[in-house]
């Protein structure tokens, strides 16, 4: 007989193989700036509804165009209008194809999950058809899903609408000119709002996206800090004498007048300087050779806007390199060299760069210092000359680098290209010239500044999805990233977490080379008693999660030389164990017989067992190396340990027999269930409790 009352039925917790997601506070959300959206009020209503509403639908599809705003839009409304019970959790889309299946549900969630990657995440029919279940279900656990969709990807689907899933379209952006002046607020620089208000200014914002707004108030505050003032600069004294900089006061005038000089110079950076730029690129030379100088003359601009400053011969060496690019790709006949001659009768080196607006000191020391005009110079040649893009990555990623890539010029201008556009595309071809010249090293720089980046970070993990998934060199990048962001004290646990996906997906490559690189990184996190948590929660998401095996078993290794804090033991199977023993003694049977896919092991099992022979714990790992390898009806893992021990030398002979006295001890009648019908020891069951955070 059953009394009382069930208020709620927990039907079902899935935790096995979903999408790995991050909890969100609510403070850290509301305290973005923020602008209100006439044209949103619609959307808002209905996500108000989706979040709150105990009959309504509980999935919700948001459809806008990339750089609108959508995710800030999604992320207030959830912090806003969601119950205070409600743990707010941003997915991640480690996928190849959007499956419902792969959705956690667990109760009490707002569950976030942007759709923007056309190559995986474009939702299928199938997926938007099973979503309304998938609602009912998260109605049992008090929970939601918010989704954002990309427009290009929604158009492929619009017709496959799910039945009691509301859909809503954000089509218009925030206005610029608000968002500008929030975060110009917001930042603590509110003396710089009036800059952007002038007339030219607002003309020039007038019409950028959300993301766009948001680079125009880096372009603003770039230009405020390098305002000249010299009680406030403390650079270094230049290496040549230069004229003193102009003294001023306050930006803004007690009679309320701006600096018209400050105010020209952010007019002119929110413009990129295309109005100089147009007369700079419209005036070729002449005479019979004038292409051949021109192609110089522009390629010697380029090289200045990437170094800026250094050894004349260095910019003119780089510039001679662009242009034997540009010459090499050229049909035959459409580019010709100036002759010796021609060089001779032109202008030389010091007079062409003065001539583009660099200073050069007596000893050929070259500084182009103007605050983002490098940039924009950049930026002009890549939106104005199509065709050259691929070239002009190909000569940056073969540019001589320092000992530290990222501190190049190298890496500073392919960074700010790809900052200022956006566009992940430009990572990955640059990953593919990067591969083919050798330079791993820079490509990892510039990933790692790319994570750094809000409106990229996403992508770009989802990018070296792909990477970590080849067997190219852009695997070891994906490595060297992780290896940064892993070992980094500042790092967010997401960011942390997120790594950790992305070795998961390089262990499960066959590049040997690769993996002992892979082994070696998580041997450090192990000795660090800060990242050693994230190899437990692998270990415990490889043997209870159904996660794949490879990385779980790489850490497994990397755990096992780790010595209690006493000395007195391996930690695995200390008195504050962290892996249960059962759970422990499952991993290490499928170590031992997956053998052949890491040969690490035996080696490592060999090293564990003479380090231990002389422990109070002897016995316990003697045991349970024992049981792990009775579990296997093969000979071969036993074999290849005792050779490794054989070869490890000390006490070999000792610790070979009494590893194989326990294993005829292992099985009641010292045999196996496929050697004959004799009973012996079963693998323990895989029902174990989820163990670590």
């Amino acid at each position: 007989m059953l009394a009382g009352q069930i208020d709620h039925l927990h039907q079902e917790v899935r935790r096995r193989d979903t999408l790995d997601g991050t909890e969100l506070t609510r403070a850290s959300l509301l305290s973005v700036p923020h602008v209100s959206v006439p044209g949103w009020a619609e959307a808002y209503q209905t996500g108000t509804g989706v979040l709150t509403g105990d009959t309504g639908p509980t999935v919700l599809l948001v459809v806008a165009r990339p750089g609108h705003g959508s995710s800030t839009f999604l992320r207030r409304l959830c912090a806003e209008q969601s119950p205070p019970s409600a743990i707010l959790v941003d997915l991640e889309a480690d996928w190849d194809t959007p499956v419902v299946s792969r959705l956690p549900l667990e109760p009490d969630r707002v569950y976030l999950l942007e759709l923007k990657n056309p190559d995986t995440d474009t939702p299928s029919a199938e997926f938007l058809d099973r979503l309304p279940l998938f609602g009912e279900q998260l109605r049992g656990h008090r929970s939601r899903l918010m989704i954002v969709v990309a427009e290009r990807m929604w158009e492929q689907v619009d017709s496959r609408r799910p039945s009691g899933v509301p859909v809503v379209h954000l089509r218009c952006s925030p206005d610029p000119q608000l968002l500008v002046e929030r975060h110009l607020q917001y930042l603590d620089h509110t003396a710089a709002v009036p800059y952007v208000r002038s007339t030219t200014a607002r003309q020039l914002i007038k019409g950028m996206t959300a993301v766009e707004a948001t680079r125009a108030v880096h372009t603003v505050l770039q230009q405020w800090r390098a305002r000249p003032a010299a009680e406030e600069d403390p650079s270094p004294a230049p290496r040549f004498p230069l004229p003193a900089p102009r003294r001023r006061g306050h930006p803004v005038r007690p009679d309320g007048t701006l600096d018209q000089e400050l105010s020209d110079r952010i007019e002119a950076a929110l413009g990129d300087w295309r109005v100089e730029l147009d007369l700079l690129f419209d005036e070729p030379d002449s005479g019979p050779e004038s292409g051949a100088r021109a192609v110089r003359s522009r390629c010697l601009l380029l090289s200045l806007a990437v170094h800026r400053t250094g050894p004349a011969r260095t910019v003119d060496r780089a510039a001679l390199a662009l242009e034997q690019i540009i010459a090499a790709v050229s049909p035959g006949g459409s580019y010709t060299a100036p002759t010796a001659a021609t060089v001779l009768s032109g202008r030389g080196l010091r007079a062409r760069l003065a001539a583009l607006g660099a200073r050069v000191d007596p000893h050929d020391h070259v500084v182009f210092d103007r605050t983002g005009y490098a940039e924009a110079v950049l930026g002009y040649v890549w939106d104005n000359f199509t065709p050259l893009r691929t070239l002009l990555l190909r000569w940056l990623v073969q540019l001589p680098t320092p000992a530290r890539p990222a501190e190049g010029a190298a890496a500073r201008a392919l960074v700010e290209l790809l900052l200022r556009h956006k566009n992940l595309e430009h990572l990955d071809e640059t990953r593919r010239l990067a591969v083919e010249a050798g330079r791993i090293d820079l490509l990892a720089a510039i990933t790692r500044r790319a994570l750094q980046d809000e409106h990229l970070r996403r992508g770009t993990w989802q990018l070296m999805t792909n990477w970590a998934r080849t067997s190219s060199p852009a695997a070891q990048a994906v490595v060297e990233v992780c290896r940064t962001v892993l070992a980094s004290p500042d790092s967010e646990p997401s960011a942390q977490r997120f790594a950790m996906t992305r070795l998961r997906h390089v262990a499960q490559g066959t590049d040997t080379a690769l993996r002992a690189r892979l082994l070696e990184l998580l041997d450090g996190l192990a000795s660090d008693g800060r990242t050693r948590d994230l190899l437990l929660r692998e270990v415990d998401s490889w043997l209870t999660r159904a996660r794949p095996a490879p990385l779980g078993r790489l850490c497994l290794l990397a755990l096992m030389p780790l010595r209690t804090p006493e000395g007195t033991g391996p930690w695995l199977t200390g008195p504050e164990a962290p892996i249960p023993a059962d759970t422990l003694g499952r991993g290490l049977a499928d170590l031992l017989t997956g053998f052949a896919a890491h040969p690490e092991v035996m080696p490592r099992t060999a090293d564990w067992l003479r380090s231990t022979s002389e422990d109070e714990a002897s016995e316990q790992v003697l045991l349970l190396v024992a049981s792990s390898l009775t579990t296997s009806a093969e000979a071969d893992p036993s074999m290849l340990l005792m050779s490794a021990l054989e070869a490890s030398g000390t006490e070999a002979g000792r610790l070979r027999n009494e590893l194989f006295r326990r294993m005829l001890r292992g099985t009641p009648q010292g045999g196996h269930p496929e050697w004959g019908d004799r009973p012996a020891v079963q693998p323990v069951a895989e029902t174990q409790p989820v163990y670590g955070p």
